[in-house]
């Protein structure tokens, strides 16, 4: 009688294996990294799309909060002047919302938009109207407020863990930590957890531009992108990224 083993470990290693009762054959392999994008360039947007520039985010009180998993969701949109628009959360800076950029397969990784009279069409989507409200753009009814750089925040408080539901970014506590402010551009975190599960417990912070870099006390090192959200006189309020949300200083 045979068997068919098969396992892989966290960094790609793959191992199949068929046995018998006296022998055993094995073969290991290292599984292709997929790429996280595609060599050509994404083509320039159809005339007349464009207009608008800049990060914007709305955000709203998370509809699980009545169940106990309270919370922000919250849904970006970075407008490219030329008439793209990335609708995705970046999971580590600004940079991965470079229009630029295709997925693997060569389509871009950015939408096209269209804007004409009050209204904004994104790809193939119905028109939904659109206005200019002071900073900020209201998009079918929702507002969308600009995303403020943390260059000179400092952060103070706990932070919660977030996960992903249906297509925004929504609150599923599972854990907190602290945030100490050291008066310097970088503070200490403690209680801290990793997003890829390795074990920290301090470490200390630092942010730049739309990043918050945590480096914990064994070395390990995470990037988040992130971002602020203004307060009503246009002053960072709250630090939100993929874990969660962090009150300012």
């Amino acid at each position: 009688m045979s068997r068919l083993l098969s396992a892989g470990d966290e960094t790609g290693l793959h191992e199949l294996g068929v046995s018998y009762p006296s022998m055993r054959c094995r073969h290991v392999t290292k599984a292709t990294a997929v790429p996280r994008y595609g060599t050509g360039k994404a083509p320039t947007p159809p005339r007349g799309s464009g207009g608008l520039s800049g990060a914007y985010v709305h955000w709203y009180a998370d509809p699980l909060a009545v169940l106990g998993y309270g919370g922000l969701c919250w849904a970006v949109m970075i407008f490219d002047k030329s008439g793209y628009v990335f609708t995705d959360e970046p999971d580590t800076g600004m940079d991965e919302a470079d229009c630029a950029h295709t997925h693997p397969n060569g389509l871009p990784v950015c939408e096209v938009y269209v804007v004409q009279n009050g209204m904004i069409t994104v790809d193939s989507q119905k028109p939904v109207t659109l206005k200019k409200v002071g900073n900020a753009l209201e998009i079918d009814g929702d507002t969308f407020e600009p995303m403020l750089r943390l260059e000179g925040i400092k952060l103070s408080g706990q932070y919660e863990s977030r996960s992903f539901v249906g297509g925004d970014v929504c609150s599923m506590v599972s854990g907190a930590s602290t945030f100490t402010d050291t008066g310097t551009s970088k503070g200490n975190v403690t209680g801290g957890f990793s997003s890829s599960s390795q074990s920290a417990s301090s470490g200390t912070y630092a942010v730049k531009d739309y990043t918050l870099i945590l480096t914990y006390s064994d070395s390990h090192k995470e990037q988040l992108f992130a971002f602020a959200l203004p307060d009503k006189n246009s002053k960072p309020k709250l630090i939100c990224c993929g874990w969660g949300a962090v009150p300012t200083l």
